[in-house]
């Protein structure tokens, strides 16, 4: 702390005095890590006044208050002294902003917009203070009809496409289950389910791992790493795991077309661990689901089985 490189530690504080003083000569570096309640209040005044002088401006005159407005919400997202100035045309990323700050602050600016949505895909469009100030006077001075309401995109993911129906064949007991394809096998969540898997006790037999990797050796490497990483190497039969290289995103899993049928013949049920881990991709701007994946279930087995 003193020599003022970044670290992280985990405390169970029971007293902050007693952590002060483990600290001793820090100053009031603990202290700025209080929630300050006041200034929270204040905030939260100001934001209000900010939001209803936005409201009742002219439209010619918006965007620069927006502007004005969206500075005053990023310093204080980012702690940066009131008097610094933010370059209104370097992007948010530069400039520190994070996937969770950036949803915190579209979190607190849609409250301006009353029926229109600002979308999660023109926050991503829109990375700089003049571009986003510009685009949120737009919306405010539109008169477009308000987007589809968020239950009802909810109800609409809901429902299968028609194209996938269920399979004719029974559906298998998990019981019954033998072989399993894995997706995201070496990510944080994915890894953990081979060894879990494999210690079953309904009898599987094999774990098919999906990995990405240009040849078969790196992508047995990156699953072997990962089981080191996460210190699970010796609770995992290596025999009883298969490496099958291909990537979600791609067609077919981005498998050739023989190895791609045998997979379709050899596994009894997937179990998808593979995401992509960022916060502005949300639910009004979604991407499908890989069409990879979707055919695969399709065509593999049927939605009981899942």
């Amino acid at each position: 702390m003193r020599e003022g490189e970044s670290q992280s530690v985990v405390l169970d504080v029971i007293d902050w005095n007693i952590v002060k003083q483990f600290v001793n000569g820090l100053g009031n570096y603990l202290d700025e890590m209080r929630s300050d309640k006041s200034s929270a209040d204040n905030f939260s005044e100001e934001y209000a006044k900010m939001v209803e002088e936005i409201k009742a401006s002219p439209p010619e005159e918006r965007q620069e208050k927006i502007q004005g407005f969206l500075e005053a919400i990023l310093k204080q997202t980012l702690r940066i002294p009131e008097n610094e100035k933010v370059d209104p045309d370097q992007n948010f990323s530069e400039l520190g902003v994070d996937s969770l700050m950036a949803m915190e602050m579209r979190n607190r600016l849609q409250g301006m917009l009353g029926d229109k949505t600002l979308t999660v895909s023109s926050l991503q469009e829109n990375r700089t203070l003049r571009s986003l100030s510009s685009h949120m006077a737009h919306l405010m001075n539109s008169d477009s009809a308000p987007s589809v309401p968020l239950a009802e995109l909810v109800r609409l993911d809901s429902v299968l496409p028609a194209d996938i129906q269920a399979a004719e064949l029974g559906p298998k007991k998990p019981s019954e289950f033998k072989s399993i394809l894995l997706t995201g096998a070496t990510g944080h969540l994915g890894i953990h389910f081979i060894p879990e898997l494999l210690s079953a006790p309904n009898g599987i037999e094999r774990v098919v791992c999906l990995v990405r990797g240009k040849d078969q050796e790196e992508g047995e490497t990156r699953l072997t790493n990962a089981l080191r990483r996460y210190e699970l190497t010796d609770l995992v039969d290596m025999s009883r795991v298969r490496v099958v290289l291909g990537d979600v995103s791609k067609e077919h899993l981005g498998i050739n077309g023989e190895e791609y049928e045998e997979l379709l013949g050899g596994v009894d049920a997937i179990v998808h661990c593979a995401i992509r881990a960022n916060h502005l991709e949300g639910k009004r701007n979604r991407t499908p689901a890989p069409a990879s994946i979707t055919n695969l279930i399709k065509n593999l087995i049927s939605p009981h089985r899942l």
